[in-house]
């Protein structure tokens, strides 16, 4: 079996790993919707998306 992708186990494929892998920073540990970095598209602030932001433009 090859490495996970994700943590380098052997033990599992990526699809089982027990650490996420986050697609917006590719750091372990979170994943994309609470990355503290993604930037807003709507207040172009750090730590959110635009779906989730407070300051939400009508």
């Amino acid at each position: 079996m090859d490495p996970c992708e994700n943590c380098g186990g052997e033990d599992h494929r990526s699809d089982a790993c027990p650490v996420p892998r986050c697609y917006t920073c590719l750091k372990l540990g979170h994943i994309a919707r609470v990355c503290p970095d993604q930037i807003c598209r709507n207040c172009h602030q750090r730590g959110h998306e635009a779906r989730d932001c407070k300051d939400m433009k009508p």
